[in-house]
């Protein structure tokens, strides 16, 4: 995906004016074989709908149909394996809290319960159709918004956040989101915050406005070159369960 070094843009009426020095193939190998550490990915622009309007998928296309559940399992694929390999670094052999405030069809919640045999693992989604999917996978879920969970403040070791990203939420609500379900994280816990189409928040604004400790903005992808975003916070400040 990288095209080469940024050089400027132009707005106009029928949209934007890219310019860039175009990397050659040796340089973009170089360029992923630093890691993902320090790396930053960055979508400025928002999804757009045929009105120019930001994108979100209406309330009914959360179903649970068999092709949206294949899909989001599907794009979803490397984003489990990484976030079950980190969870079993960060609580070998404990029994942490997790919790998936928009857990769809309850396969990533389903996957750190395998990975953190003794976690207690939460999921909530908005739809009943979801939530009867995850009940299936045999995961603790309930129907609940997410701007409303069912948990108390500084309870949850590791908060799962996969639903603050384009098409899902719009961007002004994503901060304020973001916001009040960090304060469930407990002193020492840790957020990842990902998704399959692009992350809405800017991770160093969210870290200041929460408090929390920004560890990571990318991880590499398991089989091919390739980096993605996935944000990994971490709790420090034992007074943000006061806030």
């Amino acid at each position: 995906m990288v095209m080469g070094r940024f050089l400027n843009l132009r707005r106009h009426g029928e949209g934007v004016d890219f310019r860039y020095r175009a990397c050659t193939d040796r340089q973009r190998r170089e360029l992923f074989g630093h890691g993902p550490h320090g790396v930053e990915l960055d979508f400025p622009f928002p999804v757009l709908d045929d009105h120019w309007n930001e994108q979100v998928c209406p309330p009914e296309a959360w179903g649970g149909d068999h092709a949206l559940v294949h899909g989001l399992d599907a794009q979803e694929r490397h984003l489990r394996e990484h976030a079950t390999r980190l969870a079993r670094d960060l609580f070998p052999g404990a029994a942490p809290l997790v919790f998936d405030p928009a857990c769809s069809t309850g396969t990533f919640l389903s996957a750190l319960a395998t990975a953190l045999p003794h976690a207690r693992c939460l999921g909530a989604d908005l739809s009943p159709a979801m939530v009867r999917r995850a009940a299936a996978r045999s995961v603790d879920v309930v129907v609940a918004d997410a701007a409303h969970p069912p948990l108390p403040p500084g309870s949850v070791d590791l908060l799962v956040v996969r639903f603050l990203n384009a098409e899902v939420v719009r961007r002004a609500a994503a901060g304020p989101l973001f916001d009040a379900l960090t304060l469930l994280t407990a002193p020492g816990g840790h957020v990842f915050v990902l998704g399959h189409t692009p992350v809405l928040l800017d991770p160093r604004t969210a870290a200041r406005t929460t408090g929390l400790r920004l560890v990571d903005t990318a991880a590499a992808l398991p089989r091919r070159p390739g980096l993605f975003q996935f944000l990994h916070y971490t709790s420090v400040d034992h007074r943000r369960a006061e806030r």
